[in-house]
């Protein structure tokens, strides 16, 4: 009788598993996307660690800023249907499937250049993309990681898919200090199909 009962019991278990437990199966579709334009917010920088700001006002040797390349995003939204295995009578229901985006070009190459008098060195329109880093790894654990050129860079932001928003997000530092009252700067970025898309820091107020 004992042995019956848990004979039972282990049916209802794997049952209870198969229907609560089943396979969320996605479909294959994915939305393919254009660059569009470049959002560029400011970073405080000056502790220990990065994070956003919504002032105009940077320490000379603290200038940082996020970059984000936006894409076109569709309305259209993937579903995903939950399949309970051995249950043909329950009617299958809606479950959550991250969208995929896929864009339809890569980036070449980012360049900036300064719009204002950076120091005796850099004059206003000079190309100042090899005195800033870059940080692709928003969420690394390993500091080392954080810091790499612009060739490492495009390197890092060229990935074969993205998921949920269409957006190529990376941090960039200035690693001299700004000789000057203000900053300001350009980026450029070359896309593989030849087009360039272009944005611009916000006129930022240096303090020592």
């Amino acid at each position: 009788m004992k042995r019956f009962i848990k004979v039972i019991l282990i049916i209802v278990a794997i049952t209870t598993f198969r229907l609560f437990w089943s396979c969320c199966s996605c479909n294959d579709d994915y939305f393919s996307f254009e660059y569009e334009r470049v959002l560029i917010s400011n970073i405080d920088n000056s502790g220990q660690w990065s994070k956003p700001s919504d002032v105009n006002i940077m320490p000379a040797a603290g200038v940082a800023f996020e970059i984000q390349i936006v894409g076109s995003e569709p309305v259209l939204t993937s579903q995903c249907r939950k399949r309970p295995m051995g249950f043909n009578a329950l009617q299958a229901q809606d479950c959550n499937c991250e969208d995929i985006y896929i864009p339809n070009q890569t980036i070449r190459s980012v360049r900036i250049r300064t719009l204002e008098k950076l120091n005796e060195d850099y004059c206003c329109n000079a190309d100042v993309t090899e005195l800033f880093l870059a940080n692709s790894c928003l969420a690394c654990e390993d500091i080392g990681s954080f810091y790499i050129t612009f060739d490492e860079l495009v390197r890092r932001i060229n990935p074969e898919a993205f998921y949920q928003k269409p957006i190529n997000q990376f941090l960039i530092y200035l690693i001299v200090p700004v000789e000057n009252t203000l900053a300001q700067f350009e980026l450029e970025i070359e896309l593989s199909n030849g087009r360039t898309i272009i944005g611009q820091t916000a006129l930022i107020e240096i303090i020592e």
